[in-house]
């Protein structure tokens, strides 16, 4: 925890004074939140007080996360036309993430639906949108005039929008290199459905091929600021789409179900395109149209990635979503003890009963709903790229074997706790992904090439540092699994090639391993639910030494089931460490050196004998006479227990056992209704006071 507040304290200042320098006057609230994120991290970090902490864990994995998917999708809906939606998505993204970027496309969003509506005219509109120019200073001039743009085609004002940019295009030839990819795309729309003839040598082909040289940085050209990086690429696909459309030909046939361009149109618009003619026709303009649409149809997008998720990434991540849901409805997905019965690989049960069928089940549990969303929606990003592709098949045989490698590796580096997730599977098929981008760049367009290494490589050097710096992540499932599909998408990269019996035969032997591993995984899972919680948890032993009171020390052993974790508690040094679990947890270690002696009166001195649990229980009854609710009770090889239920259920428990060099006292709380109560006596029997000196 401390090293996550670390973390967060560092990007949440470095954010603030980026935005600082920036000097973009609709950024304050976001500084401001900003701010308050580094102090309530801060503060955690340096008290070591946990709910500030906690609360800006949430707060900033909330801003961080969600307001880019939230913003990738609305304007994804703009591109569609689909104004209502984008807005409730843009609406979100503000919200969370209220910076000046967000905040002039939310006002655009919300001006092009209000003219849509009837409620403002697009004159209106228009003094609206300059209003709201000055949150980006001179940076948010291109993101208006879009948004003019945009009021005429929300009233489908096609003619109108045609005149505003022949006008200028009559005083300026070069009026296109001041346009944003979104508004050269609609005015190639506009061309396309209002059929009309291009003045001044500006057409829609001379457009599309200015979109072009401008994604390939070969001419000038403005952008409208905050657009995702993929967000040219899908204005050219519509843009060349209508602009075929314009010329006669019939784009229907790049918009297949399988088509990268498809979620970039809505369903009325790929029904028109079967029926379109155009008023003009050339065919070298087609043919190279067509040529490029050929190209474009098979680049695949994070963008659409969602609207159009490839279907074995998709149906792998309904699978987990189904598997978590059944987690959570019959016990606790964030419970370590229950998730192992469900099949999560623990090193023990892997290498000492021999459950390797962990290594696959352990891939479809995820630790609460948070985790699962956060590796579907990567799974989704990332497996669109990557199914596309190298193909349904070759994706499959890549995420099982990265999977169950990342979980050998894990295991093998001594992983101690209980492991669930798909990390490393999903590490395995972004490693994939980036084999087949470098594969793929002789045929793909380079910006496309280049665009999608750089962000593997962001999210490469993103996803180390955070492992690096929170201790729950496992670096070596990520580690293990992305080097495995890194090798073995290497080698299937060149199969593409060999005879088309053998790739049958492959996509056979996909088949029967995933029939085959899922058979097993059920078997072992039904069999783990069948094994009594004190045969299926591994207790280990922990060696402890505390510091007591007259400058006395003891070493302890200490056992405590495989599935607690240990904490240290920093904000007492010399205090003993403690485990804890979802259900249950040793919370207290204490020693009292040196033969058990009490006075009982009258000069009497009373010996209690190491393991004598009888005398030691009669001291402790009359010791707590006057106490409500205790229950003593013998326990095994001497222990005596003292159980006191709590309001809530839990059962606290305080365990004392006589030995050689004095005694050793441990406290126990359990939670209603657990059944890992039943480990309480082995838990014991493995627990000793080792020594008891004084310094």
């Amino acid at each position: 925890m401390e090293n996550i507040l670390g973390v967060i304290t560092l990007i949440s200042l470095m954010s603030a004074l980026r935005m600082l320098r920036g000097g973009f006057p609709g950024d304050r609230p976001l500084i401001v939140l900003a701010l308050v994120i580094m102090g309530l991290a801060g503060h955690s970090w340096y008290t070591g007080e946990p709910i500030t902490g906690v609360l800006a864990v949430i707060v900033a994995l909330v801003v961080g996360i969600i307001p880019p998917y939230l913003s990738m999708a609305s304007q994804l809906a703009r591109v569609r036309g689909q104004t209502r939606l984008s807005l409730w998505l843009e609406t979100g993204a503000v919200i969370l993430r209220p910076g000046a970027v967000r905040r002039l496309h939310f006002h655009v969003t919300y001006t092009v639906y209000l003219v849509q509506r009837g409620r403002l005219s697009i004159s209106e509109g228009i003094e609206r949108l300059a209003k709201a120019e000055p949150l980006l200073g001179d940076k948010g001039a291109s993101t208006a005039v879009e948004g003019i743009f945009w009021l005429h085609a929300a009233k489908e004002d096609w003619g109108g929008l045609l005149d505003r940019f022949e006008g200028v295009a009559a005083k300026d030839s070069t009026a296109v290199t001041g346009l944003s990819f979104g508004a050269l795309s609609l005015i190639v729309e506009a061309y396309a459905k209002t059929k009309r003839e291009a003045p001044y040598g500006i057409g829609p082909v001379q457009i599309v091929e200015h979109m072009h040289l401008a994604a390939d940085g070969k001419v000038a050209h403005t952008r409208s600021i905050g657009e995702s990086g993929e967000l040219p690429d899908a204005y050219i696909g519509r843009a060349s789409v209508f602009c075929l459309a314009y010329l006669g030909g019939d784009p229907s046939g790049f918009l297949g179900r399988r088509s990268a361009l498809r979620p970039l149109f809505t369903k009325a618009e790929l029904a028109q395109f079967s029926d379109a003619k155009g008023r003009t026709y050339n065919e070298e303009d087609i043919e190279r149209l067509q040529a490029e649409l050929g190209v474009q149809k098979d680049l695949p997008s994070f963008l659409t990635s969602f609207r159009a998720p490839t279907p074995a990434s998709a149906s792998l991540a309904f699978i987990s979503g189904v598997i978590l849901l059944a987690v959570m409805a019959t016990g606790s997905s964030i419970d370590p003890s229950y998730l192992l019965r469900c099949g999560g690989c623990l090193a023990d049960r892997v290498v000492n009963a021999g459950e390797w069928w962990r290594l696959f089940t352990s891939m479809f549990l995820h630790a609460g709903p948070v985790h699962f969303l956060v590796n579907a929606l990567f799974l989704i990003q990332v497996g669109n790229l990557a199914e596309r592709l190298m193909g349904p098949w070759r994706f499959l045989a890549v995420y099982l074997f990265s999977g169950v490698i990342g979980s050998v590796t894990a295991v093998a580096l001594g992983q101690p706790a209980v492991m669930v997730g798909a990390s490393g599977a999903i590490s395995g098929i972004f490693g994939a992904g980036a084999v087949m981008v470098f594969a793929s760049r002789r045929r793909m367009p380079l910006r496309w090439v280049r665009r999608n290494m750089s962000a593997f490589t962001f999210t490469f050097l993103a996803n180390l540092f955070l492992g690096l710096a929170i201790p729950m992540v496992s670096l070596s499932a990520h580690g293990g699994g992305f080097v495995a599909g890194i090798l073995l998408t290497a080698i299937l990269v060149p199969l593409t090639r060999i005879p088309k019996v053998l790739r049958d035969i492959g996509k056979v032997a996909v088949v029967v391993l995933w029939i085959a591993a899922f058979a097993l995984g059920i078997s072992g899972v039904r069999h783990s639910f069948n094994m009594d919680l004190s045969k299926l948890i591994p207790v280990r032993q922990a060696h402890a030494t505390l510091t007591l009171e007259r400058g006395q020390t003891a070493s302890v052993t200490i056992a405590h089931p495989g599935t607690w974790a240990k904490i240290s508690r920093k904000e007492l040094p010399n205090s003993p460490p403690a485990w804890v679990g979802s259900q249950g947890q040793l919370f207290y270690i204490d020693a009292a050196c040196g033969p058990m002696q009490v006075d009982i009166g009258d000069g009497q001195i009373l010996h209690v004998e190491p393991g004598d649990s009888e005398t030691l229980m009669e001291l402790l009854k009359a010791a707590n006479a006057e106490a409500d609710g205790i229950e003593f009770l013998g326990g095994p090889n001497g222990w005596v227990l003292a159980n006191r239920p709590e309001p809530d259920g839990a059962v606290m428990v305080q365990a004392r056992k006589v030995f050689e060099t004095g005694m050793l006292q441990l406290g126990f709380r359990f939670e209603a209704g657990t059944n890992e109560l039943q480990l309480l006596d082995t838990l014991l029997e493995q627990s000793a006071l080792d020594e008891c000196v004084a310094r």
